[in-house]
C-alpha cells in the first residue's frame, strides 16, 4: 500500500507490504512538518491505486505525527518525558490498538522485568509469519555493557532459551561492529576500539531475546556495543561519531546474516555508499544554479556509489523533488526563480540502498546576471561529544557540558546539523542578497575563489583545535582575499582561543589573528549569552540579542571567546552584556579589506528578527551598494466589486508616486505613497458606471 507523506520539502512516497505485518505501528520515516494544520504540506494520504479496484482494499487505522511525551501513569503520575525516552513497558502500553492484549506489556513483574519481556511479544504481535520465512524479520536491540572497569569492546549476546540462528546472528553482529569500530581507529574516533578478534559472542541468561516470547518466529540478539563503565569505551559510545559507526556496522550485520542464511531469498552482498562530500552551490546565468561534490570515500565496508540524488527545499529543512542524474559529481538545476533562496543536499546510491544526506548548501540566483553576491563558507565540521547537552532528572532540564553529574545526552542534531547556512541564508535573503556557499574543501581545491566575491561569510560555529579553525592553506587564501580589497564576516567560539591562546599557536597563526581579523585572544569564555550593540557602532540602535546556551534548540555555545581589537581601524561593535567585547569591526584603515568578527556563531542568535538586523548592517558595511529594487506593480485587482486594489514592490525606505489616468494620455498625480518595508498596498473605490482607470508608480 502506498503512503504519500506531505510535508515543507513536498510529496515522499513510502510503499509498505502489509501482507507482512501483523498488529502494530509502521516507521514511515521523518519529515519535517510546520506546526499547526496544513493539508498541502502535513498529510499522509494513503492510496492503493490497482489496474483493477476488484477484491482489493485500502487500510486505514490510524496515521501518528511524532511520538508525543509519556503518559503513562503507573501511580506517581506521568514521567514529564518524551516517550522514546520511556521504559518499553510504557510505550507498548500507550500505542496498543484496539483490542490487543494487555499481556504485550503486562507480564505479571515490576516495570522492569516487564521491559525485558515486551520487545519479543510485541515482536512477534507485529509479524505476520504466514508471509514469508523467518529470514524475512529479524530482531536486534542495542544496549552497553559493564564488567570490573578494564573490559572493552563489542559482544552479541546469546541466551539459554534460543530464537532461531540466534547464535549466528549474534557472532555476525558482533565481528561486524569489532572489525569495522576497528579499522575506523583514531582519529576519528577519539580513542581505538579494542578489538576482541573472533571473542564477539557471550552466552548466559537475557530475557529480551528469550526465543519463547519471540515465538520462535525469528533471529534475535542483543547487541553489547561497548563497556560503559570503562573510561576509553564510554568516550566512543558518548561520541555521536561512535554511535553512526556502531549503526552503520549492524546495519551491514544485517545484510551479511540474510546473504549468508537466507536460502529461498539471497540476498545480494550490496553495502550502501558513505554520503557526498565537499557539496557546493554556485549561481551561474539566468537563475540556473551548478551543484558540484565530491566522490565519497568508502568507510567501513562502504561500497562505491554508482548514483547520486539532489534534493531541493526552500525552508531548508523539508527536502523533496528529488533529481537522479546517474555517476556524475555535478549538476545545473535549470528554471528556479531568481531573488528566491534554495536548498540542497545529496545523497549517493547504488545497488545496496541510498545513503544518508550530504552537509545542505545553499544559494540564491539575482535579479540579474551581474549583482552582487556573497559566498557562504562552512567551516564548521567538528561532531564529537564535547558538545553533548547535560540533563539533571528533571526531566528536560538542560546543564552545560561538566562534571556536574547529570547525565550526558548524544543528540547529533544539536552537536552539528551540518546546516547553518539555512539561518544565514534567510538573514542574506531579507537583506535582499544573493548568495552562493561551499565547505572549505572548496576553497583550499581552487574549486570555488574567494576573489569571485566582494563579501565572504566564514563559519567556524564551535570549531576548535582539534579541527583547526583556520589551517595554514586557509590563512593564506583568506589573507590573499583581504589583500585583494575582499571583505569578510567571520564568527565562532574557538578562533580567537585556537590561534592565540597563552601557549600552542604557531607565530604565523597568532599573526593571522592579530593582522587579518584585527583581534587579539583576551579569554577563553565569557560565560554570557547575552550581546549589545556598542554607541556608534555601526549595530548602534539594534535591539540586544541572545544565543545559545544550550537550552535553545541550535547548540551550545561553550566557550564564547572574548576578543580585544587590535590596531588602527579595529574597534569594539557588540559586548558581552557583562561589558567584554564580543564582536569587533575593521574598517580597512591600515590596509587590506573590512572585517567584521564575531566571538560567538552568528546562526546561534536565537531570534531571527536580530539576525536580520545584524547581518543587514555588516553588509552595509562590508559590501557595495545593492543596485535599488526595480518598482513594480505586484498585483492588480478588484475587490468588493468596485474597489481597486494595487499591489506595489520598489526600493524600501523610497516614497512612490502614484498617478492615474482614463485616456494613456493625460496623467494626474494621484497621491505621494510612503514606502518603508518596500511592499505598498492601495485601495481606491471606483464608482459605478466610472470609465476605465489607468494607473503607473514612479520613484525619485
Amino acid at each position: 500500500q502506498l503512503y504519500r507523506i506531505r510535508h515543507t520539502g513536498g510529496e515522499s512516497q513510502v510503499r509498505i507490504p502489509h501482507h507482512m505485518v501483523g498488529n502494530g505501528w509502521i516507521y514511515l520515516g521523518e519529515y519535517y512538518f510546520n506546526a499547526g494544520s496544513n493539508a498541502a504540506s502535513g498529510s499522509v494520504v494513503i492510496s492503493n491505486l490497482r489496474g483493477s479496484a476488484t477484491g482489493t482494499v485500502v487500510i486505514a487505522d490510524a496515521i501518528r505525527f511524532g511520538n508525543g511525551m509519556g503518559s503513562v501513569d503507573q501511580g506517581s503520575g506521568v514521567s514529564g518525558y518524551p516517550r522514546e525516552d520511556e521504559n518499553m513497558r510504557y510505550w507498548i502500553k500507550a500505542n496498543l490498538g484496539q483490542g490487543q492484549s494487555t499481556s504485550l506489556y503486562n507480564g505479571g513483574g515490576n516495570d522492569e522485568s516487564d521491559s525485558w519481556s515486551a520487545p519479543g511479544k510485541m515482536s512477534a504481535e507485529m509479524n505476520r509469519e504466514a508471509a514469508g520465512d523467518i529470514f524475512d524479520r529479524i530482531n536486534i536491540s542495542f544496549h552497553s555493557n559493564a564488567g570490573s572497569g578494564s573490559s572493552r569492546g563489542c559482544e552479541g549476546l546469546i541466551t539459554g532459551d534460543e530464537t532461531p540462528y540466534q547464535e549466528q546472528l549474534a557472532f555476525i553482529c558482533g565481528k561486524q561492529v569489532n572489525d569495522e569500530l576497528v579499522a575506523l581507529g583514531s582519529p576519528p574516533l577519539e580513542v581505538s576500539f579494542n578489538d576482541r578478534g573472533s571473542n564477539v559472542t557471550y552466552t548466559g541468561g537475557y530475557g529480551e531475546i528469550s526465543g519463547s516470547y519471540y515465538q520462535y518466529e525469528m533471529a534475535a540478539t542483543i547487541i553489547e556495543v561497548a563497556y560503559h563503565d570503562n573510561a576509553s569505551d564510554a568516550l566512543i559510545m558518548r561520541d555521536p561519531k561512535g554511535r553512526a559507526a556502531i549503526a552503520k556496522a549492524a546495519m551491514h550485520a544485517v545484510v551479511k546474516f540474510m546473504n549468508q542464511y537466507d536460502t529461498n531469498h539471497v540476498v545480494p552482498l550490496a553495502l550502501l555508499p558513505e554520503a557526498p562530500t565537499n557539496v557546493r552551490a554556485v549561481a551561474v546565468t539566468n537563475g540556473q544554479i551548478a551543484l558540484g561534490w565530491a566522490v565519497p570515500v568508502n568507510v567501513g565496508n562502504s561500497q562505491s556509489a554508482t548514483n547520486y540524488i539532489i534534493y531541493r527545499s526552500t525552508n531548508g529543512y523539508g527536502f523533496g523533488n528529488p533529481i537522479s542524474v546517474g555517476n556524475s559529481t555535478n549538476y545545473t538545476i535549470t528554471n528556479l526563480a531568481a531573488g528566491t533562496d534554495y536548498y540542497f543536499r545529496v545523497s549517493a546510491s547504488n545497488a545496496g540502498g541510498e545513503s544518508m544526506p550530504s552537509e545542505v548548501v545553499g544559494c540564491r540566483a539575482g535579479t540579474s546576471n551581474n549583482a552582487p553576491r556573497v559566498l557562504y563558507v562552512n567551516a564548521f565540521d567538528r561532531f564529537d561529544r564535547s558538545s553533548n547537552l547535560r540533563q539533571d532528572l528533571t526531566a528536560q532540564n538542560w546543564d552545560p557540558p561538566g562534571n556536574s553529574g547529570a547525565i550526558e545526552r548524544v543528540f547529533p542534531r544539536w552537536n552539528n546539523g551540518f546546516d547553518y547556512v539555512v539561518s544565514h541564508g534567510k538573514s542574506l535573503a531579507a537583506a535582499g542578497w544573493a548568495f552562493d556557499s561551499c565547505q572549505t574543501e572548496a576553497i583550499t581545491n581552487n574549486q570555488v575563489q574567494l576573489t569571485n566575491y566582494p563579501v565572504v561569510i566564514w563559519a567556524c560555529g564551535n570549531e576548535s583545535t582539534a579541527d583547526e579553525t583556520f589551517s595554514s592553506v586557509e590563512q593564506t587564501k583568506v589573507t590573499a582575499f583581504l589583500a585583494a580589497g575582499g571583505s569578510l564576516f567571520v564568527s565562532g567560539s574557538e578562533i580567537a582561543w585556537d590561534l592565540d591562546r597563552p601557549s600552542g599557536p604557531s607565530a604565523a597563526d597568532r599573526a593571522f589573528l592579530h593582522n587579518q581579523l584585527h583581534a587579539t585572544y583576551a579569554s577563553d569564555s565569557s560565560g554570557i549569552y547575552a550581546f549589545t550593540p556598542v554607541a556608534g557602532s555601526i549595530f548602534a540602535g539594534n535591539a540586544n540579542g541572545n544565543f545559545d546556551d544550550g537550552t535553545k534548540g541550535i547548540y551550545l555555545v561553550g566557550y564564547p571567546d572574548v576578543l580585544t581589537p587590535t590596531g588602527s581601524g579595529a574597534t569594539a561593535a557588540i559586548n558581552y552584556s557583562g561589558g567584554a567585547t564580543a564582536g569587533i569591526t575593521y574598517d580597512g584603515a591600515a590596509g587590506g579589506g573590512k572585517v567584521v568578527y564575531f566571538g560567538f556563531p552568528f546562526e546561534t542568535i536565537t531570534a531571527s528578527s536580530v539576525r536580520n538586523a545584524y547581518l543587514a548592517d555588516i553588509l552595509a558595511f562590508l559590501g557595495p551598494s545593492l543596485p535599488p529594487a526595480p518598482l513594480k506593480f505586484d498585483s492588480v485587482s478588484v475587490t468588493n466589486g468596485n474597489q481597486a486594489r494595487l499591489v506595489i514592490s520598489g526600493q524600501p525606505g523610497v516614497n512612490v508616486s502614484l498617478y492615474a489616468s482614463t485616456n494613456l494620455t493625460q496623467w494626474t498625480s494621484f497621491t505621494n505613497l510612503p514606502n518603508p518595508t518596500g511592499t505598498i498596498l492601495f485601495l481606491e473605490t471606483i464608482a459605478p458606471g466610472s470609465p476605465q482607470k489607468f494607473f503607473k508608480a514612479q520613484s525619485p
